[in-house]
């Protein structure tokens, strides 16, 4: 593969319109996620996205939100 995807299927209604509307809580399981993902695959890009099943909706949720939320990053001093 080229890259790898995270797709987290998230119930919540009505879903935000906008990922940075998302709750920090979802952001912070799927930053989670993207470290066991990239710490599994090095090298590749990995790619994440909240599907919405009150639509159903499929969001992307950019690297830069992830990254304010990466449990790793997050806790470096």
């Amino acid at each position: 593969p080229d890259a790898i995807s995270i797709v987290d299927y998230k119930s919540n209604r009505p879903s935000p319109d906008m990922a940075e509307e998302v709750a920090p809580a979802y952001l912070r399981q799927l930053a989670a996620y993207r470290h066991i993902v990239r710490d599994a695959w090095p090298g590749l890009p990995v790619r994440a996205y909240l599907l919405w099943t009150d639509g159903p909706r499929l969001m992307v949720i950019p690297d830069n939100l992830l990254d304010a939320h990466d449990p790793v990053e997050n806790t470096r001093v």
